[in-house]
């Protein structure tokens, strides 16, 4: 039988699932403070001609003094978007001075990766310009992050692998961004912290170790093991344990 700590685990990975099959036809807009600027907008400028690209747009707050909205897209307009819309509205962008952006939503977890990845970026290219030093190409694309010739990676495990110091960063734990695989991997010293240095710069290190950042997760495993039924047989003698135990002779 499942423990309770595991069952957790399970509905929490299949609330982030349903989650993310929730969002996947939602984006987010940022565009003009005006309703009638974003009206026009939308209008004349994906060039779309199949029908409306959007449904049920609702406001989604402010972003640097930027409207957004969030609104319910088709399938066929974002493949539009995606091979031709996006140079539309880049064009637009550029030809008006404005910074319209469409992203698709997010999950919280996933949010936060990729914001963790803009800030490790934004963190190594300050780093190279304090130091006067070329910045080695960092790039975020699909929410991997690529630190010049290395394999793109996940911003939680760029951070462990650059051991860096994300304590100002104000998003979720590192832990709740790694999957249980990544933990285990991590615990077992198969993800190594530190063991990507970037060259002619120090980025400021990270006061945990392996051991602490995986200490959850270990502990999650002994709570586990030690909430398990014991698989031993009970002694049903009245015998002390260091006495011997004598066998009864079967009578013919």
């Amino acid at each position: 039988m499942a423990s309770a700590e595991d069952v957790q685990k399970k509905l929490a990975q299949f609330q982030e699932n349903v989650n993310k099959k929730a969002l996947i036809d939602w984006v987010r807009i940022t565009t003009q403070p005006t309703q009638e600027e974003t009206r026009q907008t939308i209008r004349g400028l994906y060039k779309y001609t199949h029908g409306s690209p959007f449904s049920w747009p609702v406001p989604a707050g402010n972003q640097g003094g930027l409207l957004a909205i969030r609104a319910r897209i088709t399938y066929d307009f974002w493949k539009f978007f995606m091979q031709d819309g996006r140079k539309n509205l880049y064009e637009y962008n550029n030809t008006n001075g404005t910074d319209i952006k469409i992203s698709r939503e997010k999950t919280i977890t996933l949010e936060d990766q990729e914001r963790l990845g803009l800030y490790i970026r934004k963190m190594i290219k300050d780093e190279y310009r304090r130091n006067n030093k070329k910045c080695v190409e960092v790039t975020l694309k699909k929410s991997l992050l690529k630190i010049g010739d290395n394999q793109p990676v996940k911003p939680a495990i760029a951070a462990i692998l650059l051991d860096i110091d994300i304590d100002p960063w104000s998003g979720l734990p590192l832990d709740q961004l790694l999957s249980e695989k990544e933990k285990e991997s991590l615990q077992k010293g198969e993800i190594k912290r530190g063991s990507l240095v970037l060259p002619d710069i120090q980025l400021k290190k990270s006061v945990h170790t392996n051991q602490e950042l995986s200490v959850e997760h270990s502990e999650e495993k002994e709570n586990d093991e030690q909430d398990r039924p014991s698989t031993s047989k009970k002694r049903t003698s009245d015998h002390d344990e260091d006495e011997p135990v004598q066998k009864k002779r079967l009578v013919q």
